[in-house]
């Protein structure tokens, strides 16, 4: 047989208020599960979006690469500065930049014509060649790509000149511009990426 059992009414109160905090614990743990589903429900669906709609990381942002001597990679930042290390080009000691672009993308790139350097700067291809006193010997003989020798008369002996990038998709559209100054300084060279503007693909 079981024995009776008769609770206080402390006893009664007691039990009522633990079942009350336990009901309210567990509700709370319930709404924090939802609160951290719907947070990383939120998250999956902004980064598929942002998949989906090509954002760019770096292949729409950064569609080409830069580099220094064809194996230091400059970041591409505006007001980014870097060491430039004389060598050996084809058009004597100089310094040299080398470009590639993502696959669909292509590049053309400019002397800036800002007064200076104009007449120091060769490109072949992917490589930019900067031989700031080129002119300076007067023996030298320098010839475009139809074999026609370049007049040195009245060419510039200066110390900075300035390039840009213009990179286009596969539509031939303009994605992104980098305008890159090269300078050197007792014999030193480095370079600064004085623009750098991006133009996303819209939707």
């Amino acid at each position: 047989m079981f024995e009776k059992i008769v609770l206080s009414d402390d006893s009664k109160l007691r039990i009522i208020e633990n079942g009350i905090t336990v009901a309210a614990q567990r509700k709370k743990r319930q709404k924090k599960r939802c609160y951290t589903f719907s947070v990383f429900l939120a998250l999956g669906i902004i980064s598929f979006l942002l998949q989906a709609i090509g954002f760019p990381y770096q292949e729409t942002l950064y569609p080409i690469k830069v580099y220094a001597q064809e194996t230091s990679e400059i970041i591409l930042s505006e007001q980014e500065e870097f060491f430039l290390e004389k060598t050996q080009t084809p058009l004597g000691f100089g310094y040299e930049l080398y470009a590639a672009t993502d696959a669909g993308y292509h590049y053309t790139n400019t002397v800036e014509d800002v007064g200076y350097g104009i007449d120091t700067i060769f490109s072949d291809k992917n490589h930019i060649y900067w031989i700031p006193d080129c002119w300076k010997n007067i023996d030298n003989k320098i010839y475009d790509e139809k074999g026609t020798q370049l007049d040195n008369s009245g060419a510039t002996k200066d110390y900075k000149a300035r390039v840009s990038y213009c990179v286009y998709d596969e539509l031939n559209i303009l994605r992104m511009k980098i305008v890159i100054e090269l300078s050197e300084n007792a014999g030193k060279g480095s370079g600064k990426i004085l623009k750098l503007i991006s133009y996303p693909k819209q939707l």
